[in-house]
């Protein structure tokens, strides 16, 4: 099963055309029916792996969406702050 899990991930990460994908995913069913193991399991492990990085994809993209934003003060804002500050200082 490991073995199926690297091919499909391996085909997901090279950069294919859609032509190519499809011959590279033949390629794998083959491997599995000359080694008699179940050609539904294969796919079922293809959907999961493409299901949880789309997941992943969706977090890593939500998460830039947050430290990607707009920032909280702006350094005018920060400036205008540290004078305030300074001028209520007083020294004895």
């Amino acid at each position: 099963m490991a073995a199926y899990r690297y091919y499909i991930n391996r085909m997901n990460r090279l950069p294919l055309s859609e032509k190519n994908r499809t011959t590279e995913w033949q390629t794998i069913l083959r491997i599995a029916h000359n080694n008699n193991f179940p050609t539904r399991k294969i796919t079922t492990l293809r959907k999961q792996i493409e299901r949880n990085n789309t997941a992943k994809n969706n977090r890593e993209t939500q998460r830039d969406k947050k430290t990607n934003g707009p920032p909280s003060h702006t350094t005018a804002q920060r400036s205008e702050r540290s004078q305030t500050f300074s001028n209520t200082r007083t020294l004895t």
